[in-house]
């Protein structure tokens, strides 16, 4: 786990189209928001790339919160990391609309079957979706992080490939 002067940065996993950028930019903005370490340069590639709610143009950028992003190998996890998880139906549907298809070794159960054995902490995203202040407080809990405002920002726009 890297090590921050507020927060240490707590990675992010889960399978492709699991809300692991919503999950990722809420962390970011009630924990990290304007910290360096948080962030780092990467290459948006050829697919649209949005963060908070603001489509990047450029192929390299500052990515705010990509060390906040753990990669989508299940076997990265760690118990110091966090893992979301999505309705499966779900996770399918919104991998079929994308053009560019994702390809995975693991189909989403087996990929949340080996995830879970690492014993990361898990995230639900419908519940996360539902209750965004309830998950963040528990998050803020079970880490130790520190909040960087009173409240918790909840409205962070569209982040992550678009569909």
């Amino acid at each position: 786990m890297n090590k921050d002067p507020v927060n240490p940065v707590i990675k992010v996993y889960g399978h492709h189209r699991s809300g692991n950028n919503y999950l990722c930019a809420l962390m970011y903005r009630n924990f990290y928001s304007g910290l360096r370490s948080a962030g780092r340069l990467i290459n948006r590639g050829k697919r649209d790339f949005y963060l908070f709610g603001e489509k990047i143009k450029e192929k390299k950028f500052f990515h705010p919160y990509g060390n906040i992003v753990g990669s989508h190998d299940p076997k990265d996890c760690t118990p110091d990391s966090i893992y979301i998880i999505r309705n499966s139906d779900d996770v399918e549907k919104s991998i079929a609309t994308l053009e560019h298809k994702i390809w995975s070794p693991y189909p989403h159960c087996l990929h949340v079957y080996i995830a879970t054995q690492q014993r990361p902490y898990i995230v639900y995203y419908e519940d996360l979706k539902a209750h965004p202040e309830q998950i963040l407080r528990e998050i803020q809990i079970h880490f130790g992080l520190n909040r960087l405002y009173r409240g918790f920002i909840i409205d962070v726009g569209y982040c992550g490939w678009k569909t």
